[in-house]
């Protein structure tokens, strides 16, 4: 159990408001995650047709709201979860990035943010 004075709160504010069987209104304040795009490049050791990058593709896709707010996205999460995809045996290894900059082996999420991945945010680069 953590107070809300412990967690600093982003994101978007909301409220409901709810009437208790006695009549009065009892309003509860929340706060909804911000979501944030994951951006990733897949280093592969040869050129895939594109079956097999839709295959890797869509089950990275699939890891898209897997992880709980504020969680990361790492190379190793992503890797594991799809070791028994088609293709996965020419997967040199990948980066993963907030921006579509800056990349790295994890990204850095807030604890209001959540990650969302898009196939269109894939791209593969032979190594």
């Amino acid at each position: 159990y953590m107070s809300a004075e412990t967690v600093a709160l982003s994101g978007t504010s909301n409220s409901q408001t709810y009437k208790l069987n006695n009549g009065q209104n009892f309003v509860v304040n929340y706060f909804s995650p911000t979501a944030i795009n994951i951006y990733i490049k897949i280093f592969i050791t040869e050129n895939l047709d594109i079956t097999q990058k839709l295959t890797i593709t869509n089950a990275i896709v699939a890891l898209s709201n897997s992880l709980a707010m504020g969680a990361d996205y790492t190379q190793a999460y992503i890797l594991d979860q799809i070791v028994s995809v088609s293709g996965y045996s020419y997967i040199a290894g990948l980066s993963v990035s907030t921006d579509n900059v800056n990349f790295s082996a994890t990204t850095s999420l807030t604890p209001a943010e959540i990650g969302i991945i898009l196939g269109s945010n894939i791209t593969f680069e032979v190594v």
